[in-house]
Protein backbone atom coordinates (compact mmCIF):
# COMPACT_ATOMS: atom_id res chain seq x y z
CA UNK A 1 0.00 0.00 0.00
CA UNK A 2 2.85 2.30 0.87
CA UNK A 3 4.30 2.12 -2.78
CA UNK A 4 0.42 2.62 -4.16
CA UNK A 5 0.44 5.76 -2.12
CA UNK A 6 3.95 7.06 -2.50
CA UNK A 7 2.73 6.61 -6.66
CA UNK A 8 -0.34 8.58 -6.09
CA UNK A 9 1.67 11.66 -4.58
CA UNK A 10 4.56 11.69 -6.90
CA UNK A 11 1.22 11.99 -9.46
CA UNK A 12 -0.40 14.82 -8.01
CA UNK A 13 2.65 16.77 -7.03
CA UNK A 14 4.31 16.94 -10.57
CA UNK A 15 3.37 20.83 -11.60
CA UNK A 16 1.31 20.40 -14.86
CA UNK A 17 -0.69 23.36 -16.60
CA UNK A 18 -3.18 19.81 -17.58
CA UNK A 19 -5.91 20.94 -15.01
CA UNK A 20 -9.70 21.34 -16.58
CA UNK A 21 -12.92 21.83 -14.62
CA UNK A 22 -15.94 19.89 -15.33
CA UNK A 23 -18.98 20.23 -13.85
CA UNK A 24 -21.99 17.58 -14.42
CA UNK A 25 -25.86 18.02 -13.93
CA UNK A 26 -28.69 15.37 -14.52
CA UNK A 27 -28.85 16.43 -17.83
CA UNK A 28 -25.33 17.26 -19.00
CA UNK A 29 -21.26 17.54 -18.27
CA UNK A 30 -19.96 21.02 -18.67
CA UNK A 31 -16.54 22.21 -19.17
CA UNK A 32 -15.82 25.12 -16.76
CA UNK A 33 -13.68 28.03 -17.96
CA UNK A 34 -12.77 29.18 -13.92
CA UNK A 35 -11.12 32.32 -12.28
CA UNK A 36 -8.83 29.61 -10.01
CA UNK A 37 -5.24 30.13 -11.83
CA UNK A 38 -3.86 28.41 -8.94
CA UNK A 39 -5.26 24.71 -9.15
CA UNK A 40 -2.32 23.51 -7.32
CA UNK A 41 -3.04 25.90 -4.48
CA UNK A 42 -6.39 25.56 -4.11
CA UNK A 43 -7.15 21.73 -5.18
CA UNK A 44 -4.13 20.08 -5.01
CA UNK A 45 -2.23 20.83 -2.62
CA UNK A 46 -4.93 20.77 0.19
CA UNK A 47 -5.49 17.22 -1.47
CA UNK A 48 -1.71 16.13 -1.30
CA UNK A 49 -1.51 17.48 2.29
CA UNK A 50 -4.61 15.37 3.74
CA UNK A 51 -3.14 12.20 1.65
CA UNK A 52 0.31 12.37 3.47
CA UNK A 53 -1.12 12.45 6.88
CA UNK A 54 -3.49 9.29 5.93
CA UNK A 55 -2.66 5.41 5.70
CA UNK A 56 -3.92 3.81 2.38
CA UNK A 57 -5.51 0.85 3.54
CA UNK A 58 -7.50 -1.83 0.97
CA UNK A 59 -11.63 -1.10 0.79
CA UNK A 60 -13.27 -2.93 2.93
CA UNK A 61 -17.35 -3.11 2.64
CA UNK A 62 -17.33 -4.13 6.50
CA UNK A 63 -15.39 -1.68 8.18
CA UNK A 64 -13.50 1.29 7.44
CA UNK A 65 -10.73 2.80 9.61
CA UNK A 66 -9.88 5.89 11.01
CA UNK A 67 -7.10 8.20 9.85
CA UNK A 68 -7.13 6.27 6.51
CA UNK A 69 -7.98 6.61 2.91
CA UNK A 70 -9.39 3.59 1.28
CA UNK A 71 -7.33 1.79 -2.56
CA UNK A 72 -10.63 0.37 -4.50
CA UNK A 73 -9.23 -1.81 -7.26
CA UNK A 74 -12.51 -4.04 -7.88
CA UNK A 75 -14.17 -3.87 -11.32
CA UNK A 76 -17.45 -4.66 -9.93
CA UNK A 77 -17.60 -1.91 -7.57
CA UNK A 78 -16.15 0.99 -9.47
CA UNK A 79 -18.51 0.79 -12.20
CA UNK A 80 -19.76 4.16 -13.29
CA UNK A 81 -16.17 5.20 -13.10
CA UNK A 82 -14.60 3.65 -16.13
CA UNK A 83 -16.69 5.68 -18.45
CA UNK A 84 -16.16 8.84 -16.81
CA UNK A 85 -13.34 9.87 -19.41
CA UNK A 86 -15.59 9.41 -21.89
CA UNK A 87 -17.93 11.75 -20.01
CA UNK A 88 -16.02 14.39 -19.84
CA UNK A 89 -14.67 14.03 -23.40
CA UNK A 90 -17.92 14.33 -24.91
CA UNK A 91 -18.78 17.91 -22.16
CA UNK A 92 -19.71 20.77 -23.91
CA UNK A 93 -19.30 24.99 -22.93
CA UNK A 94 -22.13 25.94 -21.00
CA UNK A 95 -24.74 27.94 -22.88
CA UNK A 96 -27.80 28.57 -20.88
CA UNK A 97 -29.09 28.90 -17.57
CA UNK A 98 -28.87 25.59 -15.82
CA UNK A 99 -31.63 26.52 -13.39
CA UNK A 100 -33.94 27.33 -16.11
CA UNK A 101 -33.60 23.98 -17.68
CA UNK A 102 -34.07 22.99 -14.21
CA UNK A 103 -30.77 20.88 -13.91
CA UNK A 104 -29.42 19.96 -10.93
CA UNK A 105 -26.19 19.68 -10.23
CA UNK A 106 -24.13 16.55 -9.30
CA UNK A 107 -20.71 16.64 -9.19
CA UNK A 108 -18.05 19.08 -10.10
CA UNK A 109 -14.80 17.17 -11.06
CA UNK A 110 -11.23 18.48 -11.23
CA UNK A 111 -8.96 16.70 -14.04
CA UNK A 112 -5.31 16.67 -13.29
CA UNK A 113 -3.26 15.10 -16.14
CA UNK A 114 -5.08 11.54 -16.25
CA UNK A 115 -6.47 11.49 -12.37
CA UNK A 116 -9.71 12.74 -12.03
CA UNK A 117 -10.66 14.72 -8.18
CA UNK A 118 -14.09 13.98 -7.70
CA UNK A 119 -16.93 16.40 -5.76
CA UNK A 120 -20.14 15.02 -5.01
CA UNK A 121 -22.12 18.23 -5.07
CA UNK A 122 -24.64 18.98 -2.36
CA UNK A 123 -27.30 21.38 -1.39
CA UNK A 124 -25.85 22.70 1.94
CA UNK A 125 -22.01 23.44 -0.19
CA UNK A 126 -23.37 27.30 -0.08
CA UNK A 127 -23.64 27.41 3.73
CA UNK A 128 -20.78 25.78 4.42
CA UNK A 129 -18.59 26.80 1.38
CA UNK A 130 -14.34 26.34 1.42
CA UNK A 131 -13.80 27.35 -2.17
CA UNK A 132 -16.20 29.53 -4.65
CA UNK A 133 -15.22 28.74 -8.00
CA UNK A 134 -15.99 31.73 -10.32
CA UNK A 135 -17.90 30.75 -13.99
CA UNK A 136 -16.18 33.21 -16.60
CA UNK A 137 -18.99 31.75 -19.32
CA UNK A 138 -21.38 34.86 -19.39
CA UNK A 139 -24.91 33.68 -19.83
CA UNK A 140 -24.84 30.39 -17.26
CA UNK A 141 -26.15 31.07 -13.74
CA UNK A 142 -24.98 28.49 -10.98
CA UNK A 143 -25.92 29.62 -8.05
CA UNK A 144 -29.11 31.89 -7.75
CA UNK A 145 -27.28 33.53 -4.89
CA UNK A 146 -24.42 34.91 -6.63
CA UNK A 147 -25.13 34.73 -10.45
CA UNK A 148 -21.07 33.46 -11.56
CA UNK A 149 -20.20 31.42 -8.87
CA UNK A 150 -20.50 27.68 -7.55
CA UNK A 151 -19.33 26.53 -4.80
CA UNK A 152 -18.12 23.47 -3.00
CA UNK A 153 -17.74 22.81 1.04
CA UNK A 154 -14.53 20.92 1.18
CA UNK A 155 -11.14 21.10 -0.92
CA UNK A 156 -9.87 17.73 -0.68
CA UNK A 157 -12.44 15.75 -3.24
CA UNK A 158 -14.54 12.27 -2.39
CA UNK A 159 -12.82 10.31 -4.82
CA UNK A 160 -9.52 10.38 -6.93
CA UNK A 161 -9.89 8.19 -9.94
CA UNK A 162 -7.23 7.01 -12.27
CA UNK A 163 -8.43 6.84 -15.37
CA UNK A 164 -4.99 4.79 -17.20
CA UNK A 165 -5.24 2.02 -13.82
CA UNK A 166 -8.95 2.03 -13.13
CA UNK A 167 -8.12 2.76 -9.82
CA UNK A 168 -10.12 4.39 -7.68
CA UNK A 169 -8.83 6.34 -4.09
CA UNK A 170 -11.95 6.96 -1.79
CA UNK A 171 -11.09 9.98 0.66
CA UNK A 172 -14.96 10.12 1.88
CA UNK A 173 -16.55 6.68 1.66
CA UNK A 174 -19.99 7.96 2.68
CA UNK A 175 -20.19 10.08 -0.12
CA UNK A 176 -18.11 7.69 -2.33
CA UNK A 177 -21.48 5.49 -1.48
CA UNK A 178 -23.28 7.80 -3.47
CA UNK A 179 -21.27 7.86 -6.23
CA UNK A 180 -19.84 4.10 -7.04
CA UNK A 181 -21.95 0.95 -5.80
CA UNK A 182 -19.67 -0.03 -2.99
CA UNK A 183 -21.84 -2.85 -1.76
CA UNK A 184 -22.91 -4.21 -5.64
CA UNK A 185 -21.90 -7.71 -4.56
CA UNK A 186 -23.63 -7.41 -1.12
CA UNK A 187 -26.87 -8.07 -2.86
CA UNK A 188 -25.64 -11.23 -4.65
CA UNK A 189 -24.12 -12.87 -1.37
CA UNK A 190 -27.80 -12.05 0.59
CA UNK A 191 -29.49 -13.99 -2.20
CA UNK A 192 -27.16 -17.40 -1.24
CA UNK A 193 -28.77 -17.42 2.17
CA UNK A 194 -31.86 -19.57 1.28
CA UNK A 195 -29.72 -22.00 -0.37
CA UNK A 196 -27.90 -22.04 2.98
CA UNK A 197 -30.94 -22.44 4.74
CA UNK A 198 -32.09 -25.09 2.87
CA UNK A 199 -29.13 -27.35 3.49
CA UNK A 200 -28.40 -26.39 7.35
CA UNK A 201 -31.57 -25.71 8.56
CA UNK A 202 -30.83 -22.87 10.51
CA UNK A 203 -34.79 -21.21 10.82
CA UNK A 204 -37.59 -23.37 11.50
CA UNK A 205 -39.27 -23.62 7.68
CA UNK A 206 -42.08 -21.63 8.65
CA UNK A 207 -40.08 -18.70 10.38
CA UNK A 208 -37.29 -18.00 7.55
CA UNK A 209 -39.33 -15.98 5.80
CA UNK A 210 -39.69 -13.63 8.17
CA UNK A 211 -36.40 -13.17 9.40
CA UNK A 212 -36.05 -12.83 5.36
CA UNK A 213 -38.69 -9.90 5.50
CA UNK A 214 -37.09 -8.13 8.45
CA UNK A 215 -33.16 -8.25 7.48
CA UNK A 216 -34.28 -6.53 4.63
CA UNK A 217 -35.45 -3.68 6.86
CA UNK A 218 -32.16 -3.57 8.79
CA UNK A 219 -29.31 -0.59 8.54
CA UNK A 220 -26.12 -0.50 6.63
CA UNK A 221 -23.73 -2.13 9.11
CA UNK A 222 -26.35 -4.63 10.07
CA UNK A 223 -26.36 -5.78 6.45
CA UNK A 224 -22.84 -5.78 6.09
CA UNK A 225 -22.47 -8.02 9.55
CA UNK A 226 -25.47 -10.29 8.25
CA UNK A 227 -23.35 -10.51 4.54
CA UNK A 228 -20.17 -11.10 6.55
CA UNK A 229 -21.47 -13.68 7.99
CA UNK A 230 -22.80 -15.35 5.22
CA UNK A 231 -19.11 -14.96 3.30
CA UNK A 232 -17.17 -16.50 6.08
CA UNK A 233 -19.61 -19.10 6.35
CA UNK A 234 -19.35 -18.41 10.84
CA UNK A 235 -22.64 -19.71 10.46
CA UNK A 236 -20.97 -23.26 10.30
CA UNK A 237 -19.83 -22.74 14.15
CA UNK A 238 -23.53 -23.02 15.42
CA UNK A 239 -24.89 -25.37 12.99
CA UNK A 240 -21.85 -27.97 14.63
CA UNK A 241 -22.61 -26.80 17.89
CA UNK A 242 -26.47 -26.54 17.69
CA UNK A 243 -26.98 -29.29 20.49
CA UNK A 244 -25.61 -26.55 22.95
CA UNK A 245 -28.02 -23.63 21.66
CA UNK A 246 -30.00 -23.49 24.91
CA UNK A 247 -26.87 -22.99 27.30
CA UNK A 248 -25.37 -20.35 24.94
CA UNK A 249 -29.05 -18.45 24.96
CA UNK A 250 -28.74 -18.68 28.71
CA UNK A 251 -25.25 -17.80 29.01
CA UNK A 252 -26.04 -14.24 27.05
CA UNK A 253 -29.41 -13.93 28.13
CA UNK A 254 -30.31 -13.76 24.09
CA UNK A 255 -34.09 -13.55 22.90
CA UNK A 256 -34.41 -16.53 20.32
CA UNK A 257 -36.40 -19.25 21.48
CA UNK A 258 -35.90 -23.02 19.32
CA UNK A 259 -37.69 -25.76 18.43
CA UNK A 260 -36.79 -29.47 19.54
CA UNK A 261 -33.99 -29.82 17.01
CA UNK A 262 -32.42 -26.47 18.29
CA UNK A 263 -33.41 -24.49 14.75
CA UNK A 264 -34.07 -20.95 15.36
CA UNK A 265 -37.77 -19.84 15.56
CA UNK A 266 -37.81 -16.34 14.45
CA UNK A 267 -40.68 -14.39 15.49
CA UNK A 268 -41.79 -10.74 16.07
CA UNK A 269 -39.98 -10.63 19.55
CA UNK A 270 -36.37 -11.68 18.42
CA UNK A 271 -33.53 -9.85 18.26
CA UNK A 272 -31.96 -9.70 15.25
CA UNK A 273 -28.97 -8.78 16.84
CA UNK A 274 -28.38 -11.77 18.68
CA UNK A 275 -29.41 -13.86 15.76
CA UNK A 276 -26.67 -11.80 14.07
CA UNK A 277 -24.07 -12.61 17.11
CA UNK A 278 -24.50 -16.19 16.90
CA UNK A 279 -24.42 -17.04 13.20
CA UNK A 280 -21.32 -14.51 13.20
CA UNK A 281 -19.51 -16.59 15.77
CA UNK A 282 -19.23 -13.93 18.50
CA UNK A 283 -21.31 -16.20 20.83
CA UNK A 284 -20.21 -19.91 19.87
CA UNK A 285 -17.15 -19.27 20.36
CA UNK A 286 -17.26 -17.57 23.41
CA UNK A 287 -19.08 -20.04 24.95
CA UNK A 288 -16.41 -22.56 23.62
CA UNK A 289 -13.95 -20.51 24.94
CA UNK A 290 -15.50 -20.76 28.71
CA UNK A 291 -15.84 -24.63 28.45
CA UNK A 292 -12.81 -24.97 27.45
CA UNK A 293 -11.27 -23.28 30.34
CA UNK A 294 -13.51 -24.97 32.74
CA UNK A 295 -12.07 -28.18 31.50
CA UNK A 296 -8.29 -26.67 31.98
CA UNK A 297 -9.15 -25.95 35.58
Amino acid sequence: MEEIKAKLLSSLSTSTTEITYFLETDKNVYTLETSISQGQETFIGPTIDYLKSMELVKFDVYKSKRDSFDYLEDEDKIGNLKLIAERLNESRNPEENIFKNREKIKYFYVKIKNFVMIYRYTSKAYIKSEVFVVVKTKNLELISEEDDRITLDKQTPDIIYSIDEQKAFLLNVKQAEYIVDLEVNMTKTQNKFPEIQSKVNIFTADSFEKFQERIQEQNKSIIRKFVKMIENETYQKFVDNRSNALEIKKMFEMTIEFDSENHIIFDDETSIDDVLHLLSDDYVQSYLDKQGRRLDE
